[in-house]
């Protein structure tokens, strides 16, 4: 068995343009590739970018919004949902805290 890894993004090197194709091209062929293969079989779309920049995961975009409450998601089959965001707990109690009037004296206890 082969597990396909990468889809290669040719280089822009000189001689190579004739193995180069648009990206949107590859991006399509992942997209198409999602929900019609298992995840295993479908391979990382990968361009080295120049200048040293390392290999960079190209995805078709599935996220269409996202905030603190939620994010709005794209399937395969380019339909819509909505995802709620977990609730920051931190967030609250701080807010609650801050709420609370100061003591006058931090150490003196109340009888």
């Amino acid at each position: 068995r082969v597990k396909p890894y990468y889809i290669y993004q040719a280089d822009m090197a000189l001689g190579t343009g004739h193995f180069r194709t648009n990206v949107q091209k590859g991006l399509d062929l992942i997209s198409d590739l999602q929900g019609h293969t298992s995840g295993m079989g479908v391979p990382y779309f990968v361009i080295d970018a120049p200048g040293g920049g390392g290999k960079v995961r190209l995805l078709p975009n599935t996220v269409i919004e996202h905030n603190n409450k939620e994010v709005i998601i794209k399937n395969y089959e380019g339909k819509t949902f909505r995802y709620q965001q977990p609730v920051d707990k931190s967030a609250k109690k701080n807010a609650l805290i801050s709420q609370q009037p100061p003591l006058a004296d931090p150490c003196r206890i109340s009888a």
